[in-house]
């Protein structure tokens, strides 16, 4: 994937879509375009990649990576409006009709963008190969994007062809039954799997490859408790053919240096210039913290680490070394955990700097260092655990597994002795998996499988002083009888509004 080229591209073959996710099959005209192997190509880049970038569902004021660090225990919201909105319940006078936390769920339309693409390209003159390739990437992408807005909102209204055709009719479909939701997801990403490479050479990069709709499916497999599969999709990833490794350097992950490394299975594309930074330094850098002489950085300090996560890392934990809880300002004022008595909650009164990035390649608030998505660290802890839960039993290879991590970082490696039990090696491993992945999106789906989530949205009020009774009860109510309401988002009102009232917002809201 030409990393300067890709994503401009994509506004340029696609318009705005309506309610049911549907886009004017009159934009292209499919009697004219795509009509070569080359034509194809464009089209499939437009409508596969289109969602995945930095200024959509992975950006970073509201996108999926944040919205699923931020609405858990690791992380705090210092800017008093956004903080309402992180709200892990919304139980503080949330209104739904602020829709801070339900932008995501309108990148739903570009899954019948890319179900259009398949039926485009059906015909175009290529090799059986080459059609095969391009069908894989839109099927992954469908996948992938109804797999991460399934995560947050649960079922969506599904694209379908014969109503994609004819847009004028103005269909109401109402939002997917569970089932439904779930065979859309796996079905796509196993149509993908079989097509796609195992990696692309630097013109290219950024493509979806086997490994990252692999670790999609795992992912997916974990989320719906289907031991036995994921355990069988994270053995597939350690094979030699995919060529992944945990790179020595945990930090070198996060900087221009280290991209393109053994340990990324996918990254979202970042390049100054063209619209696909991502402004994560900005975001966590207070105003006053010190930067390298000589450059310019924009620092609105709003994403702290919380001091009660914090305070579950384990002493000589090299992540640690990028997570400031104490710095002396520009100005010479020393901050630490002392300013927790600031009456205007300045400094670290939220918490401690997670400056996981590194300066290199950020200016203003444009960083371009590609962001890690899934990483080989989150396959193997992930298969770890699948095969914990599936044999019922602490096995040495799990262990080892979950010990490779801690190696890397400095940290003593456990043994069976300290770690005899399913629930023991389950609640470490929760823990080591929330150190290692602070900021990246990973702790709330792993909160809500491990069913932890809603006791850490009480944990999280508590420490900010804002339990009440009220939302006690709400944060505990199950209205469908399965699910808290929290673990989900609410749907846009805006959907709903053009849905005719054939689609139901979750529960609670």
């Amino acid at each position: 994937m030409k990393k300067y080229l890709l994503f401009p591209l994509c506004a340029l073959l696609f318009g705005t879509a309506c309610e049911l996710e549907t886009v004017e099959y009159g934009k292209i005209d499919p009697s004219t375009f795509p009509k070569t192997k080359e034509d194809a190509d464009a089209l499939v880049i437009s409508a596969a990649y289109h969602p995945f970038t930095t200024w959509n569902i992975f950006n970073t004021g509201w996108g999926y990576l944040t919205l699923s660090f931020m609405l858990t225990d690791e992380m705090e919201c210092s800017w008093p409006a956004c903080y309402i909105g992180f709200d892990m319940t919304g139980a503080g006078g949330y209104p739904v009709t602020d829709e801070s936390r339900t932008p995501p769920y309108y990148h739903s339309k570009y899954l019948s963008s890319m179900m259009l693409a398949l039926d485009r390209i059906r015909d175009v003159p290529m090799t059986d190969r080459e059609r095969a390739q391009l069908n894989a990437e839109l099927h992954c992408g469908m996948g992938f994007l109804a797999f991460l807005l399934y995560d947050l909102y649960g079922p969506i209204s599904l694209p379908n062809l014969e109503a994609l055709k004819n847009p004028l009719a103005d269909p109401k479909i109402p939002r997917a039954t569970d089932t439904e939701m779930r065979q859309f997801i796996e079905s796509n990403l196993l149509a993908a799997i079989p097509d796609l490479p195992y990696r692309y050479d630097d013109s290219d990069y950024g493509r979806f490859t086997k490994g990252c709709a692999n670790m999609i499916l795992l992912k997916f497999y974990m989320m719906t408790r289907r031991w036995k599969e994921a355990e069988q999709i994270g053995r597939e990833l350690t094979r030699e053919e995919f060529g992944y490794a945990l790179v020595p350097d945990y930090h070198s992950l996060f900087t221009l240096a280290g991209e393109k490394n053994s340990e990324v299975i996918y990254a979202v594309t970042a390049k100054s210039g063209y619209g696909m930074t991502h402004t994560w330094l900005a975001h966590v850098l207070p105003s006053d913290f010190p930067t390298p002489s000589g450059t310019t950085f924009m620092r609105w300090g709003v994403f702290h680490l919380s001091w009660p996560f914090y305070d579950t890392f384990e002493k000589g934990d090299k992540r640690l070394e990028k997570i400031y809880a104490e710095y002396v300002g520009t100005t010479g004022i020393v901050h630490s955990r002392a300013d927790r008595s600031n009456a205007d909650r300045t400094g670290l009164y939220y918490g401690p700097v997670p400056l996981k990035f590194g300066f290199e390649g950020t200016t203003g608030q444009e960083c371009e260092v590609d962001v890690p998505v899934y990483r080989y660290a989150d396959a193997i802890t992930l298969l770890a655990e699948a095969i914990v839960r599936n044999q019922e039993t602490v096995t040495d290879e799990a262990l080892e597994y979950l010990n490779q991590i801690r190696r890397r970082v400095g940290l003593t490696e456990y043994t069976l002795d300290q770690i005899p039990t399913v629930t023991k090696f389950l609640e470490v491993l929760l823990l080591e998996r929330g150190h290692e992945f602070y900021m990246e999106g990973v702790r709330r789906q792993d909160l809500i499988r491990h069913e932890k989530y809603i006791q850490a949205c009480e944990a999280k009020m508590r420490f900010a002083g804002v339990l009440t009774d009220a939302r006690l009860q709400k944060i505990y109510r199950k209205t469908d009888g399965l699910h808290y309401d929290s673990e989900r988002l609410p749907v846009p009102t805006g959907i709903i509004n053009q849905g005719g009232n054939v689609i139901l917002q979750n529960p609670g809201y």
